[in-house]
């Protein structure tokens, strides 16, 4: 891994559907205990339709590239407690030396 760890990761993998035919996440361990460079990020924003401003939350993820992560996966962030969904994965080649795979992460809310 190139980039500075910052926590350790579990990755949880899987759908299903509920009782209405509602998809619903599984909790499939695909991995646990993964170095990773967690970075937050925010931003501040109004709707041209209302002027209430909202906060988006968001995460850059680099990981080893061989580590086993897909688009929809879930992170769970061992070091706050908080699970990140994978909404983008970018998988840059480099001739000289393997590059991390970065992932763009959105907040979960969690009930």
């Amino acid at each position: 891994m190139i980039a500075r760890a910052t926590t350790t990761v579990s990755i949880y993998r899987g759908t299903t559907t509920d009782d209405w035919g509602d998809p619903t996440d599984t909790n499939t361990l695909v991995g646990s205990g993964i170095v990773a460079s967690l970075l937050e990020q925010s931003q501040y924003f109004r709707a041209e339709v209302t002027t209430q401003p909202r906060n988006f939350r968001y995460a850059r993820l680099r990981l080893d590239s061989s580590v086993d992560i897909q688009d929809n996966d879930r992170i769970y962030d061992e070091r706050s407690g908080w699970t990140w969904t994978i909404r983008n994965l970018s998988r840059y080649q480099n001739p000289v030396r393997q590059q991390d795979t970065r992932a763009d992460l959105q907040r979960t809310v969690t009930g």
